[in-house]
């Protein structure tokens, strides 16, 4: 995968993955690696990440062995992916819904500018009321939500004549990622200037704190796939997930 990242970027992205799986390059001497995940017990889920051309396979500990021997067999000295799993199981194995993570480095600008009817404004615990009903609002439209924490480091509310249409928060990982959180309400969708203009402010928020913008969101979901790449973000982990029957 190519990657445009600057290279003093990368390094704190490539750290906060190294933590996350705990390894050091050193330490990485096989192309595929897997990794026993107790919080998958008695799932059957399987969750690869591709990362700098190398997959690390995280598994319900009951089929860890089983998945150990296939990788150990075929997949040392060569990435595995969903499709080869699907393959070998045929039947066994189901796939999962992917997900992807982007990263934004620099400041990002928006040109288009939103109209008098919109406002926007950081929201607090005081608006918690606020959060409770734009989330009735969108389940009432059958689209499910789960609202980001109203302690998170930044949140902000894009309002439409007093009614709030969009919300955007960030919450601090570790070696200094920011991981962005962007809900539209399904009737403003559509205006994407809303989530620019959001992202952008959140943006300038982690350039001055020192972090890098991390956006992960399912490979079907083409809305936020159109505003990373509108964006400017750059696509660096792939995360497969399959389900072993």
């Amino acid at each position: 995968m190519i990657s445009i990242i600057p290279d003093n970027q990368m390094k704190r992205i490539n750290f906060y993955w190294q933590n996350t799986f705990d390894y050091k390059p050193s330490d990485k001497g096989t192309e595929s690696q897997v990794i026993l995940d107790a919080s998958l017990k008695n799932s059957g889920k399987i969750s690869i990440y591709h990362i700098n051309d190398k997959s690390f396979i995280k598994t319900d500990p009951d089929i860890f062995d089983k998945i150990n021997d296939y990788i150990n067999s075929y997949y040392l000295y060569k990435s595995v992916y969903a499709k080869d799993f699907e393959n070998y199981f045929k039947d066994a194995v189901q796939t999962d819904e992917s997900c992807y993570f982007c990263y934004l480095t620099e400041p990002s600008y928006v040109s288009d500018i939103l109209s008098n009817e919109y406002s926007v404004r950081k929201l607090s615990s005081v608006d918690s009321q606020l959060l409770e009903n734009f989330k009735k609002s969108c389940w009432d439209l059958k689209l499910k939500i789960n609202l980001p924490d109203i302690n998170s480091p930044v949140m902000l509310g894009c309002f439409y004549n007093n009614s709030l249409v969009c919300i955007s928060s960030i919450s601090y990982f570790k070696n200094d990622i920011a991981d962005l959180n962007i809900i539209s309400h399904p009737s403003f969708k559509d205006n994407s200037i809303i989530a620019k203009t959001l992202i952008a402010e959140l943006c300038q928020f982690c350039f001055k704190e020192g972090k890098v913008l991390q956006y992960k969101f399912s490979s079907k979901n083409k809305y936020a796939k159109k505003i990373s790449q509108s964006m400017g973000f750059n696509l660096y982990v792939i995360n497969e997930n399959l389900i072993l029957k």
